[in-house]
C-alpha cells in the first residue's frame, strides 16, 4: 500500500487544497465516445433499490481514445490508458496527453528522486535551498508554467506505486485523490514516473498532473453528474485504508480520528457538473441478487457540508464503517436536487 499526499489544485478563480496530487488540462481531441447521460437526471419509484439498481455493465472500450504526447514514453501512455479507462467508463470525456504537462510531472519527479525530503516538504513544493538540486518551481503551478504551459486550472496527485497503472489504480480508490480523474473540466494529463529513494528504501515517485489552457476549447460536460464505482464494476476493492491518505478523510462511525490499519469501505462517490446540487438522502445496502433482499449498511457520507477538504468541489463521497466481505454485490442509491431538478439515482458493484 502507498502512501498519499495531499492533492492540489487550483484555478483562476479557484483554489482547493486536498491532497498529494495535482490537476492539470487542457483541449482534448474530438470525441471518440457516444455521448452518455453521465448520470443524468432519472426521477424514479423503486421500492426495492436491490431490484432496479443499475447494475451496467461497465463499457471500456473507449480507454485507449486519449491522444498521447508526440513524444510520450512507454510509462506515459500506460498511465493515460489506465486514467481514461476509468473516466470513460464512468461516462466523461477522455484527457489527452501534453508534452509539456508530461515534462512538469516528470521534472517533479526527478526531484523528488535526487533530493532529501528537507528539499519537497508537503510532497508538492519544491526548495530551492542549497544543496537541493533540479528546481523547477515551488509549486505545480509554477512548474507547469515553467514547461511552457498557459494554464487555467492544474493539480497533481503524487504516489509511491511500482507501475504507471498501479499508481492510478491507488489514486482512484482513495477520496481526495479521486476528485481531478473524475472533474470534467480538464483535458490533458502529464504523467512522471522517477525511481530513488524514500523513506529508507528505493521507490517510484509517480506525478501525475492535470490540466486546462488558457483560453482552450470548452470541456464536454456530463449531463448531470457520474458516479464511482460505475454501475456493474466488479473487482472492487472491499476496503480503504484511510489513514495512508493525506489529508486524513473523516474517520467511519463515530470514532473521531481514523486508526492507524483501520479499513472502512471502499471509496463510493459522485460527481457532478456544478455547485448547484444538493443530496438530500444517501443509502448503501448488501444486496441478495438471488432473492432480492437488500440490507442496509451503516456508512459515513461526506461533502462540503461537513468536510472542509470538499468546501470548494463538486464531490460527494461515502464509506461502510467496516472492510465489505469479497465477492458480495452492493447497492448504492442517491437522492437529491441537481440544477433544479430532483433525481435518484441507484446503482450497484461487486467487490473482488
Amino acid at each position: 500500500m502507498a502512501w498519499f499526499g495531499l492533492p492540489f489544485a487550483r484555478g483562476r478563480s479557484l483554489a482547493v487544497v486536498c491532497a498529494s496530487f495535482t490537476l492539470v488540462a487542457a483541449c482534448g481531441g474530438p470525441m471518440m465516445m457516444p455521448t452518455e447521460d453521465g448520470g443524468a437526471v432519472r426521477p424514479t419509484n423503486c421500492s426495492n433499490p436491490c431490484v432496479c439498481a443499475d447494475r451496467g455493465p461497465p463499457d471500456y472500450r473507449y480507454e485507449a481514445t486519449g491522444a498521447p504526447a508526440a513524444t510520450a514514453s512507454a510509462d506515459q501512455r500506460a498511465a493515460l490508458v489506465r486514467t481514461n479507462r476509468w473516466r470513460t467508463a464512468a461516462g466523461l470525456a477522455p484527457v489527452d496527453g501534453n508534452s509539456q504537462v508530461d515534462d512538469a510531472a516528470t521534472q517533479h519527479a526527478q526531484f523528488m528522486a535526487s533530493n532529501q525530503q528537507s528539499c519537497w516538504p508537503g510532497a508538492h513544493n519544491q526548495s530551492n535551498a542549497a544543496g537541493c538540486m533540479g528546481f523547477t518551481g515551488r509549486d505545480p503551478g509554477a512548474r507547469i508554467t515553467a514547461a511552457g504551459y498557459t494554464w487555467s486550472t492544474y493539480g497533481e496527485v503524487i504516489d509511491w506505486a511500482s507501475t504507471p497503472e498501479s499508481a492510478v489504480d491507488e489514486w482512484l480508490w482513495t477520496v481526495y485523490h479521486r476528485q481531478p480523474f473524475m472533474r470534467f473540466e480538464y483535458v490533458h494529463i502529464g504523467y512522471g514516473r522517477v525511481r530513488g529513494p524514500f523513506n529508507g528504501r528505493e521507490a517510484f515517485h509517480n506525478v501525475m498532473n492535470f490540466a486546462s489552457p488558457r483560453g482552450g476549447a470548452t470541456p464536454t460536460r456530463p449531463a448531470a453528474f457520474v458516479v464511482f464505482p460505475v454501475p456493474g464494476q466488479t473487482d472492487v476493492p472491499p476496503g480503504f485504508r484511510g489513514d495512508l491518505e493525506g489529508p486524513t478523510p473523516p474517520a467511519p462511525g463515530t470514532l473521531g480520528v481514523w486508526p492507524r490499519g483501520l479499513s472502512s469501505g471502499t471509496v463510493v462517490s459522485a460527481h457532478f457538473n456544478d455547485s448547484n446540487y444538493e443530496v438530500a438522502e444517501h443509502e448503501l445496502y448488501r444486496s441478495s441478487p438471488s432473492n432480492n433482499q437488500c440490507e442496509p449498511v451503516e456508512h459515513t457520507f461526506i461533502s462540503r457540508a461537513n468536510d472542509m477538504n470538499l468546501r470548494n468541489g463538486k464531490d460527494v463521497f461515502l464509506y461502510a464503517n467496516q472492510q465489505l466481505p469479497a465477492q458480495t454485490e452492493f447497492v448504492v442509491r442517491l437522492r437529491g436536487v441537481v440544477n433544479g431538478a430532483n433525481f435518484e439515482r441507484t446503482w450497484a458493484f461487486t467487490t473482488r
